[in-house]
C-alpha cells in the first residue's frame, strides 16, 4: 500500500463522464504472472536470474520496448516469440481482476460514465483479458500499444482515448499504478488517480509532475470520486 505525507484535500462533486483505466497493476493482477514470465526469459536467453529491481524498471513499458532494451543483441521478433510462447499458458493467472473491480465498473455503467483502457499491453491480449472477466463490453475504446506511435508517460494515449470518447480533458480522470500513468494523466491535463497497491516509490508522489489528484485503497473509491464523496 502506498504511504506518503502528501496530503490531499477534501473534494466536492465534479463533472467526470470518463474514466480511463490501465490494465496491468490497475484492473488486473498480473504482476507475479509478468515476474514468472521475465525470469524465465531472463534463464532462457542470458542464463542468469534476472533482479527485482531490474523487472521493475519495466513496468508500464510496452513489450518491445523492454526487450529491445534487455536484449538488444536478439532480433525482436525472435524474443517477442520466446516471451508469447511462455506467457500463454499462463492465462488464468494473467487476467485476474483485482478484488472490487468488477462492481467498480459495473457502478461506473450504471452511472452512465464511459470507459476506456489505455494501456502498453497489446490489443490482442488486452481484448482477452478483459473478455474473460466478463468486463469487454464495458469499455468503448481500448488504447493499446498497436494503436500509437507513442506510449505513456506521452500523453498522446490519454489525449487519443478522450477525443474517441467524446470528452473533454476536465471531463475524465486517468486511473494507473504507475508513474507513466500519472506523468501520461498530467501532461494531458487529466486528473489522476493513483491505486494503492502500485508498485510506486513514495518519493515520486512529492515530484510534482508525478502528483496524483488522488489515491485509493479500494476500486470501490472511484464511484466516490465520481458521486463527489471522495475523503469524506
Amino acid at each position: 500500500m502506498v504511504t506518503c505525507e502528501y496530503k490531499f484535500e477534501k473534494r466536492g462533486k465534479i463533472m467526470i463522464k470518463a474514466v480511463l483505466f490501465d490494465f496491468d497493476g490497475t484492473l488486473m493482477d498480473t504482476q507475479k504472472a509478468i515476474e514468472e514470465t521475465w525470469k524465465h526469459i531472463f534463464k532462457e536467453i542470458r542464463n542468469i536470474d534476472v533482479d527485482e529491481e531490474t523487472l521493475k524498471s519495466s513496468y508500464g513499458e510496452p513489450l518491445r520496448t523492454s526487450l529491445e532494451k534487455f536484449f538488444p543483441d536478439i532480433p525482436l521478433d525472435e524474443a517477442v516469440k520466446i516471451f508469447k510462447g511462455y506467457q500463454k499458458d499462463m492465462d488464468e493467472e494473467m487476467f485476474k481482476l483485482f478484488d472490487g473491480m468488477e462492481e467498480t465498473v459495473k457502478g461506473l455503467q450504471k452511472r452512465d460514465v464511459k470507459m476506456a483502457l489505455v494501456t502498453s499491453r497489446g490489443a490482442k491480449s488486452s481484448d482477452r483479458g478483459l473478455s474473460l472477466n466478463g468486463i469487454r463490453d464495458a469499455f468503448e475504446i481500448l488504447i493499446t500499444a498497436d494503436k500509437t506511435t507513442e506510449h505513456k508517460p506521452n500523453p498522446l494515449p490519454v489525449l487519443l482515448a478522450l477525443e474517441e470518447l467524446g470528452v473533454t480533458k476536465s471531463e475524465a480522470i486517468m486511473v494507473g499504478d504507475t508513474q507513466f500513468d500519472l506523468i501520461a494523466a498530467r501532461r494531458a491535463g487529466v486528473k489522476s488517480v493513483l491505486v494503492s497497491w502500485a508498485e510506486i516509490n513514495d518519493e515520486n508522489l512529492a515530484k510534482k509532475e508525478y502528483a496524483p489528484d488522488y489515491i485509493i485503497d479500494r476500486g470501490m473509491e472511484i464511484l466516490d470520486i465520481i458521486d463527489g464523496n471522495y475523503g469524506k
